[in-house]
């Protein structure tokens, strides 16, 4: 079964739109599926974004989850230093949750039972993922840019829950930062 961007974008507008309108997000006209709600003199904007590469039938896909205080409500809107990918607002208790749900996907998916995934040595030794995806035995750092992984709808809606545990921390964690930067 193939999983467009489309059908990502509505299983998360299902799953999550509910919960972030409860907080007093809007959806925001765009290009990607983006919500967003005042803030103090701006607006706090967020936005998924679906792998460019989009579906494979062996390894699914992936998507990510942008947020950003800005003086306008636009996705993308706003300076490097205005925004964040989710995973580097989150605590390392949600991070390693990331880490054992993305290692669940994987042992999923199709690529993963054909034992497809090609893996090379760096010139350090360490190993790169050329094609497809591996579990990660050890916890990201907390700079990576780790993106949610899914091989069916189920999984968006499993990704749609944790969000929803994890935003307001998130969301918290970004206006920190930024005053931090100030």
């Amino acid at each position: 079964m193939t999983i467009t961007s489309r059908e990502l974008y509505a299983e998360l507008r299902r799953a999550l739109g509910p919960a972030l309108q409860a907080r007093g997000f809007e959806p925001l006209a765009s290009g990607t599926l983006a919500y967003t709600r005042p803030a103090g003199p701006g607006a706090l904007t967020l936005w998924f974004q679906a792998d460019r590469y989009g579906w494979d039938a062996l390894w699914g896909s992936r998507f990510t989850l942008e947020l950003q205080l800005a003086d306008e409500a636009a996705a993308g809107a706003a300076a490097i230093a205005q925004r964040a990918r989710y995973f580097h607002l989150l605590t390392p208790e949600q991070r390693e949750q990331v880490r054992l749900r993305n290692n669940a996907v994987t042992l999923q998916l199709p690529g993963t039972a054909a034992h497809a995934q090609v893996v090379v040595p760096d010139e350090d030794g360490e190993d790169v993922v050329v094609f497809g995806v591996v579990v990660q035995h050890q916890p990201h750092p907390a700079g990576a840019d780790v993106w949610m992984h899914y091989g069916a709808l189920a999984d968006i809606t499993a990704w749609a829950q944790f969000l929803d545990g994890a935003l307001d921390a998130m969301v918290q964690a970004l206006g920190a930062a930024q005053t931090a930067t100030r």
